[in-house]
């Protein structure tokens, strides 16, 4: 049984039996087993470090460093005073503490005394929850020597516990200076310090990633670090994992990617979080932040993670002056505001870019900086908390799992309160149908161990019957359109959760044709007439996909349109690879208020000719063109290699696609939808899916000369970085085969030496192998609204335009244009195009048109 540390104005360690440092401790049967050994001053050290004191235990604190206040700080002064009086703490046999001083020319190991962290870390033994081993660190800066793979410290020991040796945690660092593709190979391995192990503690210390950020150390400037490079990558400060981890007035510094903590439980005590975009992440379980600052240097501040406790914490901004809002949560996380200051009267703060259906905020008592009620944008994602909810997030509660963890010494306090409900999680999302079978919402209580008691009520054109924490969900529309019911569930407390129901009409019988579907050839497109009895519906959303065939029986059939967002593809155009082929149309009659009906197949049996094709150009917006899913299986994904230092492909057999002439060929995922972000959520066409993903026209013969590209396109990132991470790229070709990976074009690849810019690379390749062409031209902030590309070859002249519609709010200044301009070497006779997206799914891109055009060719 433990209990709260007692504070008051004598310091009393009991018998005075050896020696004592000289700021008025005397040292006792602190351990309570009968004799007075080095054992006792060991358990005085964990009791100071910890703040929990053995059940008839008599231990008493004072205000030992003379700040009027009693508290944890006091505990560290007795340390730090031990320490500098050589006070022996160490010499028991269950005493496991060890010092590092980086004043040392060497390690001292005979006195667990190190000069490095390292040394420190590797010589020290796991601890247990009641005699963790504590690493006590002398103030200095301690740099760690990480490398591409290896992050700088790795704790995976359980039960330790580091702890700086001043009450002020920037005179205890400890740094290092690597982030992605700046002396690390990838996000995760740029980590300062990683962690997955039980029972952690760190207290008093600074853990920098100065890859980008300067690390000033006042207490000796001649220690103070210069960042690697100006150019933001991911860098992480600290990267975490396990259970039961302790920050105790600890510092967390870095730009991009600060920190991770995906341990199960983490608390989080007068710390200082800072970083821009999505700088703090968790997915472990839940992170308890509780008198911490959190310093937003951009526009996102959670990541996304499972859960989170903001608990008396003060949020700061401090990013360049615009009219992007800062959002609490970029992606997605349970997140609980309590007492909490956000400077909504410094700029516009919402609760996440993509507004979800249910209630993942909640919230209570949040002020601006002046003390007035925070004001953030769009609370049907948010719900206010009462004051008896609200005490529901009692530390014991939220913290103590299934072994009653109370890093928080606040058990005695709410322990009748240690089972409250917290949150009721729901089904997200469900969609029921007028006249069919009920949908089904299941709800539960966290933590597990309170009331499982809900109760469900509803708002629309639904009925509900319950029956425990499950209710049926019957749709009642009978409008002709779509409705949303919100079905909630509430806790014992009164926490709730909400699902959004989409509520659908009845459901007609498939339309019938009052007009047999025919097709027929007109002006370069095929085209198919036909009409249909919709009933009380108003629009035709049948399914039409045209085939091309290799005889008038249907052979060898190969889709080339298809129909996207209820909108039937009526027409399409001919090109030079249906020549000689035959075009079925296969159609599925279909309203908005129906079921979808036999498919009728129509086949025009006459073969396409050159005549019926009028134009040897390609243009498409994506909607009639099928991308998902991919039409071909290759190993492409996996065989691409990166060869790290140049950013080229290198050609290897396996990743030649097997791509169809005369047609658009998809590898990887791809996707026809809107884009998400700030500027591409309002465009809509063909979305990169995944990494190293390519789309290909491939032209049915060799024959081909001069060839220009236009192609609009939009980023989802939205700083004009156009990728998730420096060094990432996509190319666009022209003169393309896909068999030899033989073309010309653009290659545009986020920068490597500078911030939020993208860098513009005329490229030519031959048999797989890239070479660039002319010198590399850079748009910086503004690659990023409604981009457009263009590619002209002519002769052996190569081309490129580049220009975004992107205007700063502030400045109403535009992008200027930037042309590129090269002679190729090797002028083929290929038509083809190719997009090569090299880039991760964080920096998607949105192809809204891409029109390819062979001048004056003749057929």
């Amino acid at each position: 049984m433990k209990k709260k540390l007692k504070m008051t104005f004598a310091v009393s360690l009991l018998v005075p039996t050896m020696a004592v440092p000289s700021f008025g401790a005397t040292l006792g049967d602190v351990n309570n087993d009968g004799q007075i050994t080095a054992d006792d001053s060991s358990a005085a050290l964990q009791i100071c470090l910890t703040g929990i004191v053995p059940e008839n235990c008599l231990f008493e604190m004072a205000d030992v460093n003379g700040d009027g206040i009693v508290d944890s700080r006091d505990s560290t002064h007795i340390l730090q005073k031990a320490l500098d009086n050589n006070y022996e703490f160490n010499k028991g046999e269950t005493s496991n503490v060890i010092t590092v001083n980086g004043s040392l020319s060497q390690d001292d190991p005979a006195n667990n005394t190190y000069a490095t962290i390292e040394a420190a870390y590797e010589a020290a033994p796991a601890g247990t929850a009641e005699n963790p081993t504590i690493i006590s660190i002398m103030p200095g800066v301690y740099k760690l020597n990480g490398d591409e793979t290896k992050n700088g410290l790795s704790i995976t020991k359980d039960y330790l516990t580091f702890v700086g040796l001043s009450d002020d945690p920037n005179d205890v660092v400890i740094a290092d200076n690597r982030g992605n593709n700046q002396g690390a190979s990838g996000n995760y391995n740029s980590a300062t310090v990683v962690s997955n192990c039980t029972g952690l503690t760190l207290k008093n210390i600074s853990i920098y990633n100065y890859c980008n950020i300067d690390v000033p150390y006042a207490k000796d400037p001649s220690q103070a670090l210069t960042k690697r490079s100006d150019l933001e990558t991911q860098a992480f400060a600290y990267f975490g994992g396990g259970d039961k981890h302790y920050y105790d007035n600890c510092q967390f510094i870095s730009i991009l990617d600060t920190f991770e903590n995906d341990v199960k439980r983490g608390y989080y005590k007068n710390c200082y979080i800072q970083g821009t975009n999505d700088f703090i992440m968790g997915w472990g379980g839940i992170q308890v932040l509780d008198g911490c600052t959190i310093n937003s240097l951009s526009n996102h501040i959670v990541g996304g993670g499972e859960k989170f406790l903001f608990k008396d914490c003060t949020f700061q901004l401090n990013k360049p002056e615009g009219t992007l809002p800062t959002y609490l949560c970029k992606g997605w996380a349970d997140i609980t505001l309590l007492d909490c200051q956000i400077p909504t009267d410094k700029g516009t703060y919402q609760w996440t870019p993509s507004l979800p259906g249910q209630y993942t905020f909640q919230y209570r008592n949040l002020t601006d900086s002046t003390g007035a009620k925070a004001n953030i944008v769009d609370d049907s994602c948010a719900i206010e908390l009462t004051e008896e909810q609200a005490d529901a997030y009692n530390l014991w509660n939220v913290l103590r799992g299934n072994d009653d963890w109370d890093p928080a010494n606040c058990k005695t306090q709410y322990e009748n309160k240690g089972n409250e409900p917290m949150r009721v999680v729901t089904n997200d999302a469900i969609t029921v149908k007028t006249g069919e079978a009920a949908g089904t919402i299941t709800a539960s209580v966290y933590p597990a161990r309170a009331n499982q008691n809900v109760t469900f009520t509803a708002e629309g054109d639904v009925t509900i019957e319950q029956n425990g924490n499950k209710c049926t969900v019957t749709a009642n529309n009978h409008t002709l359109n779509p409705t949303t019911a919100i079905v909630t569930a509430t806790a014992s407390n009164g926490i709730k959760n909400k699902t959004v129901v989409t509520v659908e009409p009845k459901i007609e019988d498939a339309p019938t044709f009052t007009k047999e579907p025919t097709v027929n050839v007109s002006n370069g497109t095929i085209n198919v007439d036909y009409a249909l009895d919709l009933g009380v519906a108003s629009k035709d959303t049948s399914l039409i996909t045209w085939y091309r065939c290799d005889d008038a029986e249907g052979n060898g059939a190969i889709a080339i349109a298809d129909s996207k967002m209820d909108t039937p593809t009526k027409s399409y155009t001919l090109c030079e690879g249906d020549i000689g082929k035959y075009i079925k149309m296969v159609i599925a009659p279909d309203s908005e208020l129906s079921k979808v009906g036999d498919t009728v197949t129509v086949m025009y049996t006459t073969p396409i000719t050159a005549d019926d094709v009028t134009s040897a150009n390609i243009n498409t917006n994506f909607q009639s063109v099928p991308t998902h899913p991919p039409f071909i299986t290759t190993d492409v994904l996996n065989s691409v290699l990166e060869d790290g230092a140049t950013p080229y492909r290198t050609l290897l057999e396996k990743s030649i696609p097997n791509t169809v002439k005369g047609k658009w060929n998809f590898i990887g995922d791809w996707y026809y939808n809107y884009g998400s972000g700030t500027y591409a959520s309002n465009v809509k066409g063909a979305i990169t899916g995944t990494r190293y993903c390519r789309a290909i026209y491939a032209q049915p013969t060799n024959d081909y000369g001069d060839m220009s590209a236009v192609v609009d396109l939009t980023p989802e990132k939205t700083a004009g970085q156009g990728f998730g991470s420096a060094g990432q790229y996509e190319e666009l070709l022209i003169k393309y085969d896909p068999d030899t990976q033989t073309g010309c074009g653009i290659q545009y690849m986020r920068s490597k030496s500078m911030t939020n810019t993208i860098e513009f690379q005329l490229m030519e390749y031959k048999d797989g192998v890239g070479t660039p062409i002319g010198d590399m031209q850079y748009i910086q902030a503004g690659f990023r609204d409604r981009c457009r590309v263009t590619l002209d070859l002519t002769g052996t002249t190569l081309t490129a335009n580049v220009s975004s519609q992107y205007v700063d709010a502030l400045t109403g200044e535009g992008v200027t244009p930037i042309t590129l301009t090269g002679t190729i070497t090797n002028v083929t006779n290929f038509g083809g195009f190719e997009i090569y997206h090299q880039g991760s799914t964080g920096g998607r891109y949105v192809f809204e048109n891409v029109s390819l055009n062979y001048g004056d060719r003749t057929k």
